[in-house]
């Protein structure tokens, strides 16, 4: 994969995609705050977000790095484009990321939360080395949900 900034048109369109249910949780637009936060290009810390795109030079997947200040570590923000998720590509995918991750933050531990009933990520992050290391209820999408903080103890 070749990674690249990733730009406000680009963030615009990732705010258009649609997943199929359940997995629309994940739709940035189902959740105001998400949405404001991608689209915020003010906010967002030099070497942040990064896309990918396909043969077709079509918006591929995205990926968003956030240092959390308390324990300095990496915390991940990972999406593929709606029509090509299922279709095999989640682990060399997020290989692909770790190792964006490395090259960008090196030497951090690398957190990410998954929405518990996606147990399809779930085996993916698992399948490339993450563990889970906390269960925990956020609201979002105009609820409470639960979450698996997953953490990858490993440099890719």
């Amino acid at each position: 994969m070749h990674w690249e900034q990733m730009t406000r048109q680009d963030a615009e369109e990732i705010a258009q995609w649609h997943y199929p249910a359940p997995y629309s949780f994940y739709d940035f637009a189902a959740d105001p705050d998400d949405l404001e936060e991608l689209l915020d290009v003010d906010r967002w810390r030099p070497a942040s977000h990064f896309v990918s795109r396909d043969e077709a030079k079509r918006l591929m997947a995205f990926a968003i790095f956030d240092v959390d200040v308390v324990d300095d570590a990496l915390m991940l923000g990972l999406g593929i484009r709606p029509d090509r998720t299922g279709q095999g590509l989640g682990a060399a995918f997020v290989r692909e990321v770790l190792q964006l991750a490395d090259s960008q933050c090196a030497g951090r531990a690398v957190h990410l939360a998954v929405a518990a009933f996606n147990k399809r990520a779930i085996r993916v992050y698992e399948r490339v080395g993450f563990v889970p290391v906390r269960y925990f209820r956020q609201a979002t999408n105009g609820g409470l949900h639960d979450f698996v903080e997953m953490m990858y103890p490993k440099h890719p």
